[in-house]
């Protein structure tokens, strides 16, 4: 309690006051200012002395006489004061302050030696507490000495602002719990003591000490007083005829003074001593006159010092409520709950509690406070009511700050904790508070708030977007009818895009927040239904991009906040003295977090599911859903970082608690994003289907420069088929990268969705090429049906045409549009087999592991690539026939003409002296099919050219072997010469089938020929034939016998016509060069 906690009363002051000790230079007249320092430093170790349990009473400040006080422990005390009160010798400024500051130097150093050597234990095992008699062990005999009790600027308070006895030794209660030892026994067992009793030294300072410690330690003292005896001849021997002198002279001045005295004589200087002595009694008496108005004044000042320590020992209490306003507006709440535990005990222990205001007490505990001792109308009483006011203006504050949602996750932390201190410490506003409770409650309303916002917001810019789209069609309706009046139309409007409708719908300033940036799916939407389209696919992204960062950015830190971070919480305000409160009220907020974040991942998961239950209304397409699984997977990731990523941080400076994230939040997110993907992906493989059906349906059958340089023909839409398949990978590559983000696994689900993004494109455009091919085909049969088909001259001619642009290599780009439904279906032939036999492999190679990745086994992907296949080549061998049968047609109106309807009399015909142009013609067509192949489908020109020259042969074959048609020797000869020119012009061309066939022509030749022979021989033509068989170069002699004797034989007919073939063959050499060309590698 101090040095003045007996001041309770008048009657205690007063006597107080006539106890106190002089103290050394008290006789000056400014002795009150002697507190201007010292006491301000003793103010403040009183102050700090009010956070500590205050100590007993010292047992001399019980005391009621002067034989009960340890006149030891009190000089000690009294000269550290005094010399605290008087400054040092350095700044006393006058002479005689700085002699007094140095005698009480002196004072002070030889008491601390003198306690130092009296503590010391003899025995070297440490320092001898002087007041509870314990051993305070350091090293050991000759190891580290200890630190003197008070030090040349102390007080009789330690640095920590507690009494020295406050907690062990006199007045208090050690460790042990023993007090001060009475003064009897100090006085037997202190070493320095005149009644020392060693046995009971050794049985109460070394009681745990063992034998040979003990013995250790004796060995020591003993070398001690060996060094200490050999220091004392050393300086009797030195000093020898010092003493001596001093001695003597001592000795000479008694002498005298005792015979002076005897004789009566004049004594010292002419004065006796008795004269010496009364002399010295008046200058007393007089200096008790002079002085004595000078030392009333001096214990006046004593009392008013007195007074001045007490006002200001209690100077802090009465400052406390400014104090705790200033401490709040700083922001210190810490300091303000420690003050409010400081004013608790201190006012109850000046309430009269014997037994002082603890932290029972203050936490209100007890019920034996200051306000129930004294009643409100007391000091005491009005100054803890004002402090309650303001320590509850205090908590309101904080309860606001945990209120408001502009509060950081940290600074409602800290306001949540400091209530609950607050709670804990017995603030009367606090007790009715639920910080944990309403912090819970208001972030709830807030973040329900953000979602109906964005929703508000979502429904008003897509109702922005379909007015926009409304006034669209009907401008674009209007164009249409202005258009058609011959008027031109105005400029197009600009139409909004998502950020503009949003914007134009009124964006919530309390979201806060704006979606990630790239959530728009589409790039470079341009105007009309297309722009509005994705404008509104970019809103429906926004939508999810804003409530699940909205969602992820907050729930971590809430999370962390009301799962870990506040059962510590209520750990540490409960281990300072709480009963438990704090723990009911966190555990209560616990749940009702709980129930919170399960209410708001409903009302979240709803909102995604209804946006998903409906992509096209919604206006998202594939990639929109792909960008908003991309969404949800980043809201993901966040959950998983934790709150150190999403900004979390405490105020009080501690670390956010990441601890385990949200598992419903966690399920919640791969729930929608396993789900968003799968749509992603159903919706990639319609939507490539689409794509490559119109593709189809836009094609120009125009080929390509590039291609033709390759010597692979192929149109545009063969790249297109390339650019879709690799976007729907891009696409899946993508939608799994996602997944892998979002911790879901897609290959049991996506599958069959993956294969049918890759293998349904070949299917797609298979179907689509055969459809427009059956558009093509049934068109070229309603033009032959009305008259429309194409002359053998104008289909020569056009093949002419593309076989010269593929010799001149296609530098001119893209070639004109094949008019010819025949060419048209070459071109869908050449796609089918590009993309059959080069593109499909290429693709299936490239993403073969991707797709495997996606959930598709080896063989479904081979069994697949096969199925794919098959269909390719099955509408390319569909529409291969198609062209050959039209080819057909064209080649059999031709032999037609060279049979029945070319002009010739058959009846009447001469014996054959060449070819007839008619011949030239097939050949020309042939030839013309040939170039076609080769510059629009090189894969089939083998396989076509065989089965038209196959389907020729068959035919004419036929017709010989019927003797059609009808003809004289002649007639019949010459058509043997055209079908041997037709034979030698596609010979080495095709197979066995085409040599089987031609085989067969062969025989019919002959078989006709010898047939002409023999009527010839029974007719008057004999005589022609015989002439006609020797004419040439070719005519043997057997044959000129035959024709003079007036009748031809077979074998001369037959080297006549085989001259007339060769001579045919060479006037037509360069119409047969291409077909001799593709016949030599065969030959």
């Amino acid at each position: 309690m101090g040095l003045f906690s007996k001041k309770k009363s008048g009657k205690g002051g007063g006597k107080g006051a006539a106890a106190s000790p002089d103290l050394p230079g008290s006789d000056r007249d400014d002795d009150i200012s002697l507190m201007s320092e010292d006491w301000e430093e003793e103010r403040a170790a009183l102050q700090a002395a009010l956070s500590g349990t205050p100590a007993k009473a010292e047992d001399f400040e019980n005391s009621s006489l002067w034989a009960e006080v340890d006149r030891d422990e009190l000089e000690r005390i009294a000269l550290n004061i005094a010399r605290n009160a008087v400054p040092p010798a350095a700044a006393a400024g006058s002479e005689e302050n700085a002699e007094a500051a140095a005698r009480l130097s002196i004072s002070a150093a030889v008491a601390e030696q003198a306690e130092a050597y009296d503590s010391t234990d003899p025995l070297g095992y440490g320092r001898i507490d002087t007041r509870s008699l314990k051993l305070s062990r350091d090293l050991g005999p000759g190891g580290a000495s200890y630190k003197p009790r008070y030090t040349s600027r102390g007080s009789v308070f330690d640095p920590s602002g507690r009494r020295p006895g406050a907690g062990t030794g006199r007045g208090g209660d050690d460790a042990g719990g023993s007090g001060e030892a009475p003064p009897a026994l100090r006085a037997k067992v202190l070493p320095g003591g005149e009644q020392f009793d060693a046995g009971l030294y050794l049985g109460t300072i070394h009681a745990d000490t063992t034998l040979p410690q003990l013995l250790q330690g004796l060995a020591a003292l003993r070398q001690q007083l060996s060094e200490h005896t050999g220091q004392l001849k050393s300086l009797v021997k030195e000093n020898f005829d010092r003493f001596t002198s001093s001695k003597n002279t001592i000795d000479t001045v008694y002498a005298k003074l005792q015979r002076a005295e005897v004789e009566g004589e004049a004594g010292v200087h002419g004065s006796s001593t008795a004269e010496v002595l009364d002399a010295v009694r008046r200058v007393q008496d007089e200096a008790r006159k002079a002085f004595g108005p000078l030392l009333e004044r001096h214990a006046k000042a004593d009392r008013i010092r007195l007074v001045l320590g007490v006002m200001q020992r209690y100077e802090a209490v009465v400052q406390l409520p400014s104090r705790v306003r200033q401490h709040a507006d700083a922001g210190d709440y810490d300091q303000v709950v420690s003050d409010y535990k400081k004013a608790k005990a201190l006012l109850g222990q000046q309430g009269g509690s014997s037994g002082g205001g603890g932290t029972g007490s203050a936490a209100g505990a007890s019920p034996a406070g200051p306000l129930q001792q004294q009643g409100e109308g007391s000091m005491w009483g009005k100054l803890m009511v004002e402090i309650d006011k303001v320590v509850g203006s205090v908590a309101h504050s904080l309860e606001t700050a945990v209120r408001s949602v502009q509060s950081s996750p940290g600074e409602a932390f800290d306001a949540i904790r400091w209530i609950l201190q607050l709670r804990a410490v017995g603030v009367p506003a606090a007790q009715s508070m639920d910080p944990v409770g309403l912090y819970v409650s208001s972030q709830e309303r807030h973040v329900r708030a953000l979602l109906e916002a964005a929703l508000t917001q979502h429904k008003a810019t897509l109702e922005a977007l379909k007015r926009a789209q409304r006034e669209s069609e009907e401008e674009e309706a209007q164009a249409a009818a202005l258009a058609s009046l011959g008027i031109a139309a105005p400029s197009p409007a600009k139409y909004p895009t998502a950020s503009a409708a949003a914007a134009a719908a009124g964006s919530p300033a309390a979201s806060g927040l704006s979606p990630s940036a790239g959530a728009s799916p589409r790039r470079g939407s341009s105007t009309g239904s297309e722009a509005l389209a994705a404008a509104s696919e970019a809103e429906g992204v926004r939508y999810v991009a804003l409530i699940t960062q909205g969602l992820c950015q907050w729930l971590p830190e809430f999370w962390a906040l009301t799962q870990q971070r506040l059962r510590g919480l209520a750990e540490a305000v409960e281990g300072e003295g709480g009963c438990g409160e704090a723990a009911a009220a966190v555990a209560r907020g616990t749940a009702a977090a709980q129930r919170s974040v399960a209410i708001l991942l409903e009302l979240y998961r709803s909102a995604v599911l209804n946006l998903l239950a409906s992509p096209a209304t919604a206006g998202l397409t594939h990639a929109g859903l792909l960008s908003v699984a991309a969404e949800l997977a980043s809201g993901f990731a966040l959950l998983q970082a934790g709150p150190a990523s999403a900004g979390g941080g405490g105020g009080s400076g501690a670390a956010a608690a990441a601890g385990e994230a949200h598992p419903g939040a966690l399920d919640c997110l791969q729930l929608l994003a396993e789900r968003t993907l799968q749509a992603s992906l159903e919706q990639l493989a319609r939507h490539l289907h689409a794509a490559v059906a119109q593709a189809c349906r836009a094609e120009d059958f125009r080929l390509t420069a590039a291609s033709r340089r390759a010597g692979q023909p192929a149109t545009a839409s063969v790249a297109a088929l390339q650019a879709l398949v690799q976007q729907g990978m891009q696409h899946l590559q993508a939608a799994l990268a996602e997944a892998d983000r979002a911790g879901v696994s897609l290959q049991a689900k996506a599958a069959a969705s993956a294969r049918d993004a890759f293998f349904g494109c070949f299917s797609a455009f298979a179907a689509g090429v055969g459809s427009l091919a059956d558009s093509l085909l049934n068109g070229g049969h309603q033009q032959q049906q009305a008259g429309h088909a194409p002359s053998l001259a104008a289909e020569a001619a056009a093949a002419a045409a593309v076989a010269s642009a593929a010799a001149e290599g296609g530098s001119g780009g893209r070639e004109a549009v094949p008019a010819s439904p025949a060419r048209r279906l070459l071109v869908l032939c050449a796609n089918l087999g590009a993309a059959r036999s080069r593109l499909l492999p290429r693709q299936y190679v490239c993403w073969a592991a991707l797709l495997q990745a996606g959930g598709s086994s080896g063989k479904e992907l081979q069994a697949a690539a096969q199925t794919c296949a098959a269909e390719l080549e099955a509408v390319e061998t569909r529409l291969a026939g198609a062209y050959i049968d039209r080819k057909q047609v064209m080649l059999d109106e031709v032999m037609e003409q060279l049979l029945f309807t070319g002009g010739t009399v058959w009846e009447a015909a001469p014996p054959p002296q060449g070819v007839r142009p008619i011949v030239l013609e097939c050949v020309h067509a042939l030839v013309a099919t040939q170039a076609e192949l080769a510059a629009m489908a090189p894969a089939l020109l083998l396989e076509a050219l065989e089965e038209l020259v196959l389907g020729t042969f068959e035919g004419l074959t036929q017709v010989l072997a019927q003797g059609s048609p009808a003809a004289s020797p002649g007639g019949a000869l010459q058509l043997c010469l055209e079908a041997s020119f037709l034979l030698a012009a596609a010979a080495g061309l095709g197979g066995d089938p085409l040599q089987q066939a031609a085989g067969r022509l062969r025989a019919a030749v002959d078989q006709r020929l010898q047939a002409a022979v023999a009527a010839a021989a029974r007719g008057p033509e004999a005589a022609q034939l015989a002439a006609w068989s020797v004419d040439g170069a070719a005519s043997t002699q057997a044959a000129a016998g035959a024709a003079a004797a007036g009748r031809a034989s077979a074998a001369a007919c037959r080297l006549r016509l085989e001259q007339l073939c060769r001579e045919a063959q060479a006037a037509a050499r360069r119409n047969l060069a291409p077909l001799q060309q593709l016949a030599a590698p065969r030959r």
